[in-house]
């Protein structure tokens, strides 16, 4: 959604030796999606990685929630997702190899107070992969998901720089790992699972959580 930050993104990659193809706009709107999917068609050919790393999240009571806020967070979080594999998917299966990492979230898994309709999305977003590595693995397309805990991506940059250290205290405390995560961390985890290293990696979640998950049957 960001021009500047795209164009710096592209920027990179070039000096990298990579050709970049950058679009700007809301993924949560489908027509965007479709343009999108044409877009980078035109410039690269076809995909043979998809990564459906986007996500937003607000704290809403469910008794205070309506439909247009699950609406809302499903259409960016997982709809989508959705949306975009659905329209790479073909040719991937046509070449018979292709890889999908999605990237799923800890509160997917367990709860998180207020944000049930990201959590929700999130454990979709779970299920729907698994489900596609049935449908699909025999055909060559491997399906996996990525886990964050709490990483400092810009979203939660900017709860930070808001809250503070009430902030910070509450997300590390979920982790074993006394801190927070670093985008970094969670990209290695995705490189891995785009990779011919994980070529035999299919249906699983990969864990780049700090150890929340394991802690959250006693966290409080």
């Amino acid at each position: 959604r960001n021009p500047t930050e795209a164009a710096e993104v592209k920027a990179e990659c070039e000096r990298l030796g990579a050709i970049a193809h950058v679009q700007v706009g809301d993924l949560g709107d489908a027509d965007f999606v479709r343009s999108a999917h044409a877009g980078f068609v035109e410039a690269a050919g076809h995909a043979d990685v998809i990564i459906n790393n986007v996500g937003v999240g607000e704290s809403v009571p469910f008794v205070d929630s309506d439909d247009d806020h699950y609406e809302r967070i499903f259409s960016v979080n997982f709809m989508c997702a959705v949306r975009l594999t659905r329209l790479a998917l073909p040719a991937m299966l046509e070449k018979g190899a292709g890889a999908v990492v999605n990237i799923g979230s800890a509160q997917g898994i367990f709860g998180w107070p207020g944000f049930n309709a990201y959590s929700a999305s999130k454990g979709a977003m779970m299920s729907w992969s698994r489900q596609l590595a049935n449908e699909y693995g025999h055909l060559g397309v491997r399906f996996n998901t990525v886990i964050p805990g709490a990483t400092l991506t810009p979203m939660n940059r900017e709860r930070l720089a808001a809250e503070g250290a009430e902030f910070e205290k509450r997300s590390t405390n979920v982790h074993i790992i006394p801190r927070l995560g670093l985008p970094e961390e969670v990209a290695s985890a995705v490189a891995f699972l785009a990779s011919d290293d994980a070529s035999f990696v299919t249906g699983t979640e990969l864990m780049a959580d700090g150890g929340t998950v394991v802690k959250a049957h006693w966290y409080s």
